[in-house]
């Protein structure tokens, strides 16, 4: 038995000597899938699972994400790992083919994967595994952390890991150990805000909308913006309407939307005149028995005729006001 430790301790050096394994062509990856992890903008981290060895991990990237960084595993080892030291690794593949159509499965699958990173555990209780996206700048490691040579790509998604036994034939109790494991983003120090806009007539182009953070005037191509955290002020505005107007907290990986809905307030126009007076607006004619009249906001012709005598006058209505619009007639009396 002291032979085959040792062995297994040289094999193990071996490993750790000679960096991370080098394939050309994909592993066969062989369990079930625990759990599903979808890393994009504003995801929350996993719950905290319990994962037996060769039980899978899946990770997607979703369409969206760019607010992130990279992605964190945290691992915190059994008791075994101690115990049966250098018998078990931790195993991350990516480009998994075929992608895995259901976020948990009750039964063993295989799949094909490149090796992307490999780690045993030897005296680590507690592992974080970070994964950069983009670029490595940002990272910084510490005892407990490992961070990955190269950013992973996009099209290396998605990935899975998973723990095995580095050597065959270990101990009932050790393959019976459980790793807590947990999926963490790791956000950039921005968060987004999207706006959408609306009016009667359906939603507003971003290109017709004008729109002020702290006062000054954004020029947008799309209808969101990725911001340092903190709290925003905006003023939206689109012709015909009076601004919107929010404030919004914006953390770092969440994403915000802002709903302007510009709704028409029309303004109501009470008309008196004298019996006998026909009355006009914007040169249609109105039924003075009508009493009040719900009109839109901007510009209106208002006119009145009554016998040979014809006036007209232009008003200015602002959205949800009311107004009192009457024909005054006077007599005039000078002495002779």
């Amino acid at each position: 038995m002291k032979v085959r430790w040792k062995s297994g301790v040289f094999f193990l050096l071996v490993l750790i000597l000679s960096g991370f394994p080098s394939k050309s062509e994909a592993d066969i990856v062989r369990g079930k899938i625990l759990q599903t992890s979808k890393m994009g903008n504003g995801s929350p981290e996993s719950p905290l699972l319990s994962q037996k060895l060769e039980d899978l991990w899946l990770i997607v990237l979703e369409e969206e994400q760019d607010l992130l960084k990279g992605i964190e595993i945290f691992i915190e080892a059994p008791k075994e790992a101690q115990t049966y030291r250098g018998t078990y690794a931790f195993y991350l593949y990516g480009k998994i083919a075929p992608t895995p159509t259901t976020a948990v499965q009750s039964s063993p699958q295989s799949y094909e994967g490149t090796l992307l990173y490999f780690k045993p555990f030897i005296n680590e209780r507690k592992l974080y595994v970070q994964i950069p996206l983009q670029t490595k700048a940002g990272f910084s490691l510490s005892p407990d952390t490992a961070i990955l040579d190269k950013p992973v790509e996009k099209a290396a998604f998605p990935l899975l890991f998973t723990f095995l036994p580095i050597m065959k034939g270990i101990p009932e109790p050790a393959y019976k150990a459980e790793f807590k494991v947990q999926v963490r983003p790791l956000w950039k120090d921005l968060g987004k805000v999207r706006f959408i806009v609306k009016s009667p007539k359906g939603p507003v182009p971003i290109e017709k909308t004008r729109i002020f953070l702290n006062d000054q005037l954004l020029q947008l191509k799309e209808e969101s913006i990725n911001l340092e955290p903190g709290l925003r002020n905006f003023r939206v505005e689109i012709d015909g309407f009076p601004p919107f107007q929010t404030t919004v907290a914006l953390e770092k990986g969440k994403v915000v939307t802002v709903e302007a809905i510009f709704l028409k307030k029309e303004a109501t126009v009470h008309i008196n005149a004298p019996l006998g007076t026909h009355v006009f607006i914007d040169g249609k004619p109105v039924s003075l028995s009508q009493g009040e009249f719900s009109l839109d906001p901007g510009e209106h012709t208002f006119s009145f005729r009554l016998g040979d005598y014809q006036v007209s006058k232009r008003f200015y209505l602002e959205p949800g006001k009311s107004y009192g619009v009457s024909l005054y007639l006077d007599i005039l009396i000078n002495e002779d």
